[in-house]
């Protein structure tokens, strides 16, 4: 049995750590995963991306705008907020389709775009970036231990023929360097 993870509008911060400002180099959203691997000439983070190769290692706390300078948090907690349509009727939103607990405790992953979702990417890494507490609050603190960064492309089967192993190590070994654990000549 599997739900569908349903990123929401609005999404409000009510518990965040570690956190710092940070000039962003696009539009940014509360909630949005950025990445501090700069592709341009610039010291500005943008969105993590996984088929882009950008891991997530801070979270946006307030929406921003290309060149603005914004909140942001080594983690957060996130809550849904609730709707109020006409005749000031209440509807609480979920960050799953169906409200159900069965899934409290279940893995995101970093998708595209700053996004999350409920599946492991197979794009060009595959990034663990939190988990749901509830069915309107979730946990995102994509650089905690714990929390990983593979390449997607040796998840599968690393060993699928002779050089599988050594390209595993390779794209492992690129990770690391990413990280700053190690330096390769």
């Amino acid at each position: 049995m599997a739900f569908t993870f349903n990123d929401v509008d609005g999404k409000i911060v009510i518990d965040s750590w570690g956190r710092f400002q940070a000039k962003v180099s696009e539009t940014v959203a509360v909630g949005d995963l950025l990445s501090r691997l700069a592709t341009e000439a610039t010291d500005a983070y943008q969105l993590a991306d996984e088929s882009g190769g950008e891991r997530a290692d801070a979270v946006a706390c307030e929406n921003g705008a290309d060149g603005d300078t914004v909140w942001c948090a080594l983690g957060v907690v996130l809550k849904a907020p609730s709707t109020i349509g006409t005749g000031g009727e209440v509807t609480r939103q979920y960050f799953m389709g169906t409200p159900t607990t069965d899934y409290v405790g279940s893995p995101l992953y970093l998708h595209e775009e700053g996004k999350v979702d409920e599946t492991a990417g197979a794009e060009a890494i595959v990034q663990p970036v939190g988990v749901i507490l509830a069915t309107d609050r979730i946990l995102l603190a994509p650089g905690m231990p714990g929390m990983f960064v593979a390449a997607a492309s040796h998840i599968a089967d690393p060993t699928s023929d002779a050089s599988g192993t050594a390209d595993a190590i390779d794209a492992i070994l690129v990770v690391l360097e990413n990280l700053g654990f190690v330096k390769m000549a």
